[in-house]
């Protein structure tokens, strides 16, 4: 190349044996040209798939080091080349297999501009540092494209030294064997992509790697020397021009290296070379690299759909059938019974493949999941295994998510057609068959012009599709915009629905299943097992498991940013990881407004104003890759978001600016009480001490105000300190709004009840978590004998662990529970009751669990919403908890007895309710039936009769008293003494020395106040409390009912005065009575009545005086 004209491509190698592959296997033709200052290079002219004449530069430097960098400018400034490569080989990190081609999502110089610790082993740690290098995106797209991986067919090691001549020993074939069966070999090479780590410093060796990379909170794919040194080098041109790398992995970097190169004498580095050259011949014949969009080689500059970076989707390698079988063994399909009802069943990856490969025009399959369940690696699985079979239909993979926003400002069909040409080139206009993976279906109305443009586009070919749909995503967007319950995507008929669903951390079998099928599939370079795996993520917290947790454990596993941290600690770190690799260097505002734009995307009610232009950044940063990630992302960035805004708020010099640089209402922000979800994060981050003082010096700045929505909010806040020093700091606030809350003269009938009631909740449920037993025994008596209480503890609950229509991450106090779905609360509170079974121990906060799900299951079962099974479920469950250790006091007792007894029952209302309280109406007094007063069968006064005739007493005497009653107090006495004797409906009516039977009296009491929890009974809510009066006597109106129960025994003695059998015994009773009358009106009456009787002759003859 004798002129200074621009060159299309520039190739860059720094060793000379790599720059020998270029001269000694097949690629364009080499001419060697003057040199450019010190150093040497070759010109190469070909034809790119479009027939376009390009012009290229081979520049090899021969060494490792500095050169390459100063190569790489000055060829760039003389020629302006349209694209910079660098090919080569690099030692393996973890991922990418020895043979794999690995090419950069972006390079990160570990040491440049690093910092430097003390490792506290006598040396310094590399950590890193600096802005990411960034590199191609056009390259990029083109690697990954599915049309560019079809044609980029590299050969195995065995096939490789075949085309060589060379045959491998009987020992090199057991070695190559053995590496290829611990996933250090390659046995189909493919092309990997993922962060770089370049430094001027690298050793091969498992050492570096685990002290050096492995602690460098990055997952690399590869380390090298001189991708960093050519990307941070040109960065200095202005413009710079692109630049992309190719290397492929030809040794573990282990000790084992030297084995490696024995193979053949360098045959596995010659391999390695070979497979970096054919992916550069085949990535600089596409045209899309400079510019030219006419005609090209099947990716029409449209970047492929799927994202193998996404946590979840990453697939590599060629995965076997049985390896997918359990990547995916949590799927599962509902079949109809015979009687009507519904049962799931396991259905495996292949049978699922065999169902679609069977029909590859007009079918359609549903593959429907939560965030993180694995829709979209189960899509691009089916793609893979499609695309081997036998005679395999085409296939084109699809984002609808992407297609909606490229479309909003161009045509549909234009917008697919670019796709469809890029996936499956010369499809259109034909009926050949396809089978099209559509991903990203949220099932909202914007999706319906994509599918029907699709069918209008392919017509000719009626192609198969297979749907992923995300449920939680619908139901986000159902809440918000007043969809329909039922998502259209329900409506349409399919051949197969399959569920993706999450996997408890608890099941061992299916949760090991799903890990080793991940790391099988994925290419991931683990130590772990599935078992040791699950163990990490249950330390950590987590309850379930799917595609994305697990990929983000594998992707941080052993970074020292994740040792030690919980659930929700972890996944922000995952997050600011991703956050780094996607944009560089980041402050945390940055970071905490990327939070920001999460919760205000959740919390739509909370939004006042568009906010600072950093908020804007990050709004779209957030939309563009994260707003799709799965619910424990979301919820996490949440409670970020709160804890950095709460922290700022409690900050004079910057309280009032966040609200208005966040756009965030304040006084909702500070009203508002967070889901299960958001709070437990909350709880999470607040493990850190910092994060905790913070919020609870913001928490204490709210309750200032007293007003009841923010004191809610802020006790709600208290309740969750960690440290013995937060409690303390909790218990002082508690003791400080108890002294407003507890005020029976705070609850009015005001617009503002709902939310002062809210706030003592709020009060009893954070002392309870604080292990207050006193606020826990409060609460349990208000829920069970208020039924407003005990509405609004329902209806919170379902709200708070999201079984209302909403999003769940706040609770609005605008549902009422009706008897509806209650799965994740069933779910959540019966963990923790299993928990306590098992255990023997119980937190305060349990007890409050036991009540919750307990109201939940007698509503619904006073609603007959409760099939046989589920009745004997529940009734078995409170049996385990009255016969296990668990702590549960006796007025909760005496609620699951009650709700026990209902559950025997088909169907119990108020209704059997009143019947079962009518059983004193027959239960004759125990004291009648002794004396023998049915001897001549006559009627002997019932319980309930006795209680009649003490209220008539009342309302005939009261004038009589001094002072007189007025007519409150009337009503009063006549209360205690309608229900003073209510509990014998239950026990039945007792002997004055029948200790035993008595003693049942105040649990039953307990028993008939709960019973106000339902329908038209709210008056039993105050029966335990006239109970208590009577029995203590405390108060003139207790006292007199006391008495008016003793005359009632007087009065029905003169009625039964002929009957007694002794007139010893008719003295006893009597004057035992009347002498235990205090109030002198009344005991005068009764000793009018003494006077009568004991004039009065016995009926029999034989009685005695």
């Amino acid at each position: 190349m004798t002129s200074p004209e621009a060159l299309d491509v520039l190739i860059l190698i720094a060793l000379t044996e790599e720059a020998e592959t270029f001269h000694d296997l097949p690629f364009h033709k080499l001419k060697e040209a003057p040199r450019l200052g010190i150093f040497q290079y070759h010109s190469f002219e070909y034809e790119d798939a479009n027939g376009t004449s390009r012009r290229g530069a081979l520049v090899s430097v021969g060494e490792i080091g500095l050169r390459i960098r100063d190569a790489a400018l000055r060829f760039s400034e003389k020629f302006s080349p349209k694209l910079v490569l660098n090919v080569g080989i690099s030692g393996r990190i973890k991922d990418a297999r020895v043979g794999d081609v690995v090419v950069p999502t972006h390079i990160n110089v570990i040491d440049y501009r690093a910092a430097a610790q003390d490792d506290e082993k006598n040396g310094y740690e590399i950590l890193p540092g600096g802005k990411p290098a960034p590199v191609s995106i056009s390259a990029g797209y083109v690697v990954n494209s599915v049309p560019f991986k079809k044609k980029n067919k590299l050969p195995s090691i065995d096939n490789f030294a075949k085309r060589m001549g060379y045959t491998l020993t009987p020992n090199e074939r057991r070695k190559l064997k053995e590496w290829e069966g611990v996933k250090d070999l390659a046995k189909t090479p493919t092309v990997v992509s993922g962060p770089f780590a370049v430094s001027n410093l690298l050793i091969k060796s498992a050492r570096f790697k685990e002290h050096v990379l492995k602690n460098a909170d990055r997952n690399y794919v590869a380390a090298d020397m001189e991708s960093g040194l050519i990307a941070d080098g040109l960065l200095t041109l202005t413009p710079a021009p692109p630049f992309y790398a190719v290397r492929a992995i030809s040794d573990p970097a282990t000790t084992q290296k030297p084995e490696y190169d024995a193979i053949g004498n360098g045959l596995i580095r010659r391999w390695a070379m070979s497979n970096a050259l054919d992916t550069v011949k085949l990535l600089i014949a596409e045209p899309s690299l400079f510019g030219d969009e006419r005609k090209l080689s099947g990716v029409s500059g449209v970047p492929e759909d799927y994202s193998p970076e996404y946590p979840g989707q990453r697939i590599l390698g060629a995965p076997s059938t049985s390896d997918f079988d359990d990547r995916f063994s949590n799927m599962r399909i509902t079949v109809s019974k015979r009687d009507h009802g519904e049962t799931v069943l396991p259905i495996r990856f292949s049978k699922l493949l065999s169902e679609i490969l069977e029909k590859p025009r007009a079918g359609s399959f549903l593959v429907q999941g939560r965030g993180g369940g694995g829709k979209t690696a189960l899509l691009r699985a089916l793609q893979l295994s499609v695309n081997d079979a036998h005679e395999a239909p085409k296939t084109v993979f699809l984002d609808a998510r992407k297609i909606i926003k490229e479309a909003g400002s161009a045509d549909a069909v234009s917008v697919l057609r670019r796709r469809v040409d890029r996936d499956a080139p010369g499809l259109i206009d034909t009926k050949d068959n396809v089978i099209v993976f559509l991903d990203g279906l949220i099932g909202t109305d914007s999706e319906r012009p994509i599918i029907e443009a699709l069918s209008q586009l392919l017509a000719r070919n009626e192609p198969t599709l297979v749907i992923a749909f995300g449920i939680d995503h619908y139901e986000l967007q159902a809440d918000s915009n007043d969809y329909p319950p039922t998502p259209y995507l329900h409506n349409r008929k399919h051949d197969r629905t399959v569920d993706l669903k999450a996997i408890s951390v608890n099941d061992d079998a299916l949760a090991t299943a799903v890990i080793g099928g991940i790391v099988r599939t994925s290419g991931t370079s683990t130590s772990e097992s599935p078992e040791a795996i699950i163990a990490a993520l249950r330390t950590l917290g987590f309850l379930y498991l799917n595609h994305f947790v697990v990929s983000i454990y594998l992707h941080n596993a052993g970074k020292m940013a994740f040792e030690g941290k919980n659930s929700s600690a972890f996944v922000i770190q995952s997050m600011q990881n991703l956050y780094g690799d996607l944009y560089g260097r980041f402050t945390s505002r940055q970071f905490n407004l990327l939070c920001v734009a999460a919760l205000r995307s959740y919390c739509r009610i909370l939004v006042k104003s568009a906010g600072s232009p950093e908020l804007a950044t990050a709004h779209d940063r957030y939309e563009s890759d994260f707003a799709l990630f799965p619910r424990i992302v979301q919820t996490a960035l949440i409670a970020k978001a709160v804890v950095y805004i709460l922290g700022e708020f409690n900050n004079p010099k910057s309280s009032s600016a966040i609200f208005k640089s966040t756009g965030i209402n304040e006084e909702l922000f500070l009203s508002l009480v967070f889901g299960n979800d958001v709070n437990s994060a909350v709880k999470d981050l607040m493990a850190d001490q910092r994060v905790e003082d913070a919020v609870l010096s913001a928490a204490h700045k709210i309750s200032d105000t007293l007003e009841p929505a923010s004191l809610s909010y802020a006790l709600y806040l208290f309740g969750r300190a960690r440290s013995e020093r937060g409690r303390l700091r909790a218990e002082k606030a508690f003791d400080t709004a108890a002294q407003v809350l507890l005020d029976p003269g705070t609850i009015s009938p005001s617009e503002q009840t709902k939310f002062w009631r809210l706030a003592r909740r709020s009060l009893y449920i954070s002392r309870s978590l604080n292990g207050d037993k006193k606020a826990t025994d409060s609460y349990i008596a208000a829920v069970i004998s208020d039924p407003y209480e005990d509405r609004l503890n329902r209806s919170f609950h379902l709200e708070y662990y999201r079984d209302h229509n909403a999003t769940g991450v706040t609770v609005a106090l605008d549902h009422e529970d009706r008897g509806g779905n209650w799965r994740r609360t069933r779910q959540l509170l019966g963990r923790r009751i299993e928990a306590a079974i098992s255990s023997g121990t119980t937190g305060e906060y349990d007890r409050i669990c036991i009540l919750t799900y307990f109201s939940l299951v007698r509503y619904r079962h006073e609603l007959a919403k409760l099939s046989t099974e589920q009745r004997e479920q529940e009734a078995g469950l409170i049996k385990r908890l009255m016969a296990s250790n668990v702590t549960l006091g006796p007025e909760l007792s005496a609620f699951l007895i009650m709700v026990e007894h209902a559950l025997s029952r088909e169907l119990y209302s108020s209704l059997d309710a009143v019947v079962e309280l009518f059983a004193t109406k027959a239960i004759p007094r125990i004291g009648w039936v002794d004396r023998q007063m049915t001897a001549e069968k006559q009627v002997v006064e019932s319980v309930a009769s006795h209680a009649y005739g003490a209220m008539l007493l009342v309302d005939l005497l009261s004038e009589r008293l001094t002072p007189k009653l007025d007519p409150k107090e009337t009503t009063q006495i006549i209360r205690i003494l309608l229900y003073h004797d209510i509990a014998e409906a239950y026990i039945g009516d007792y002997r004055p020395t029948d200790g035993e039977t008595k003693s049942k009296e105040i649990p039953t009491m307990h028993r008939i106040a709960a019973l106000a929890t339902y329908q038209h009974l709210p008056g039993l809510a105050a029966s335990f409390s006239h109970f208590q009066r009577f029995e203590t006597g405390s108060d003139r109106c207790a006292s007199l009912a006391r008495d008016f129960d003793k005359l009632d025994a007087v009065f029905q003695a003169l009625v039964y005065a002929n009957h007694f059998p002794t007139l010893d015994n008719r003295r006893q009773f009597v004057t035992g009575n009347k002498e235990r009358i205090s109030d002198p009106v009344l005991r005068e009456i009764a000793d009018e009545i003494w006077r009568r009787i004991e004039k009065m002759p016995l009926k029999s003859t034989t009685a005695a005086s």
